[in-house]
């Protein structure tokens, strides 16, 4: 059975979509994003990645004898989209952990 206000139904489902993400993001350069996975992933698993409003991204992690940290700094300007949901104004910050062996995965069909 086939709704009889099908641009309806398609329009609120877009509403709905639009409302579930925080930030959507872009990069431009995704050779050099794919090359910095793989750099972290050779010395920890797990890492900690904080999306600001603002400032951009932070990445941390600790290698498993916890001797090395790692940290660096993404600006809003590497991204060729770096787009905060204006549905969700009120989070100004939020923090995923994230597998690097799994992202490592994901990222390698980007190259």
């Amino acid at each position: 059975m086939i709704p009889e206000n099908n641009d309806n139904n398609i329009q609120e489902n877009n509403k709905k979509k639009e409302k579930n993400y925080v930030i959507k993001l872009k990069i431009l350069h995704a050779k050099r994003f794919c090359d910095l996975i793989e750099s972290i992933k050779d010395i920890t698993d797990q890492v900690n990645w904080y999306f600001n409003k603002e400032n951009g991204i932070d990445c941390q992690g600790v290698d498993g004898s916890q001797i090395s940290m790692i940290h660096f700094h993404l600006n809003k300007e590497y991204f060729d989209l770096y787009k905060w949901n204006k549905n969700n104004e009120e989070i100004k910050t939020f923090v995923i952990g994230v597998s690097m062996n799994q992202l490592s995965q994901m990222v390698k069909e980007w190259k």
